[in-house]
């Protein structure tokens, strides 16, 4: 018995220091990824003289969100606005919703499509023809479920400006309406900033490029040499995508923290978000089984399996101390205080995270729960590429072949 408690001490020690090691490492990138993305803040909220940004919001069947993105896209000060909104094969009353919203307001003109051709993306189809009606020098794509303060758009085309930046994107703040959103989305988000390291996306050398579909911003020389949405129109990632074909042009891409001047609210219900967050993931990590399978493991244990650990060694380390030997206790006591370190590292990362997203910090609490839902999420992914089960997007199906 003491022999096996020794053993299990050693395992407990050696997983507890790589938790503490782990959550020790996202501590500082969260820490400096605060230091290295530019906030909205810091940009100017008025710009003289006023450039024209044409506003695109691709919308299929968003009857119950457009009336605030319309109004949020119309009430912007500090530079001049065109808003065209794309109803893409739409049955429901997003046109009437948009009508009513601009209350008459001339810079409002709708574009309608019946169809999608087979070789296009929905989204990347319905935003191609809003670009084709837009005047302004910039571009921004974004969604019909973002919000906007009035000096958002400003904000972020100052910084663009500052920046040189060919294409820029922000980091939304994520609005929580519902219990599955607050225990699932701190970690979703946080596996893929796990892919895509916002600190990493600013840097002059070897940049790991990064953009959120909720907000790309072209500069119109950019958008058209790169071919615009037909450069992408297959991609369900087109946001990363753009990044990519951007960075490639030579062209700069840079990412800014939205610091509470753009929020979101993604999905409805935890169907939807599970199926959402599957198309970001499979996209993400480039449609490879194998690398979403690993990931899902990684949310697993250290998310959940880490921090029960902690707490269970923390529990548990007095009444076992008298049953173990001198090495048995040597690993015990590194375990402990591995354990400890581990959660209050893991604590701050999360809390640090959660308070750049402005988020709730409460949800940090909820993290072993949410890495259970995420790790599931990640699996599935893995496990629709792997049996080509169709990906739902924007009205349609995609069928998407894995890659090794």
């Amino acid at each position: 018995m003491v022999h096996a408690l020794g053993i299990l001490a050693i395992a407990l020690a050696v997983g507890l220091v790589v938790y503490a090691v782990w959550w020790g490492v996202v501590f500082w990138h969260v820490w400096r990824s605060r230091r290295l993305v530019p906030r909205l803040r810091d940009g100017a909220a008025s710009l003289d003289p006023a450039p024209l940004v044409s506003v695109v919001i691709p919308a299929h069947n968003e009857s119950e969100r457009i009336a605030p993105a319309v109004a949020g896209v119309l009430a912007q000060v500090g530079v001049s606005v065109e808003l065209i909104i794309v109803l893409d094969r739409c049955t429901d009353d997003t046109k009437h919703n948009a009508l009513a919203a601009a209350n008459g307001d001339p810079r409002l003109s709708l574009v309608e499509l019946d169809r999608c051709p087979a070789d296009w993306a929905g989204k990347c189809h319905a935003a191609s023809h809003g670009a084709k009606r837009a005047r302004g020098e910039l571009l921004l794509f974004t969604d019909a479920d973002v919000r906007f303060e009035s000096t958002a758009i400003a904000r972020a085309v100052s910084l663009a400006r500052t920046r040189e930046a060919a294409l820029s994107s922000v980091l939304p703040a994520l609005e929580v309406r519902y219990g599955f959103e607050r225990r699932w989305q701190p970690v979703a988000s946080f596996m893929l900033m796990r892919l895509f390291p916002a600190e990493r996306a600013n840097r002059t050398h070897k940049p790991r490029v990064f953009a959120n579909g909720q907000f790309l911003l072209f500069t119109r020389e950019c958008y058209e040499a790169i071919g615009g949405h037909a450069a992408v129109r297959l991609d369900l990632l087109e946001d990363i995508a753009f990044a990519k074909q951007v960075k490639r042009s030579g062209r700069r891409v840079q990412l800014f923290a939205a610091d509470g001047f753009v929020r979101t609210a993604m999905y409805d219900s935890a169907d939807a978000f599970r199926a959402g967050w599957r198309r970001i993931f499979i996209e993400s990590a480039d449609r490879r089984p194998k690398f979403l399978r690993r990931l899902a493991h990684e949310c697993l244990a250290v998310g959940t399996l880490g921090p029960l650990a902690a707490l269970a060694t923390l529990a548990l380390a007095v009444p076992a101390w008298d049953r173990l030997d001198g090495g048995g206790r040597v690993a015990l006591a590194v375990a402990t205080v591995a354990g400890a370190l581990g959660l209050v590292a893991h604590t701050a990362a999360g809390m640090a995270f959660l308070v750049r997203a402005r988020g709730r910090r409460s949800s940090v609490f909820a993290w072993p729960l949410g890495a259970i839902a995420v790790s599931g999420i990640l699996r599935q992914a893995a496990s629709d590429l792997t049996h080509r089960r169709p990906i739902r997007w924007g009205g349609r199906e995609y069928i998407l072949e894995p890659r090794n």
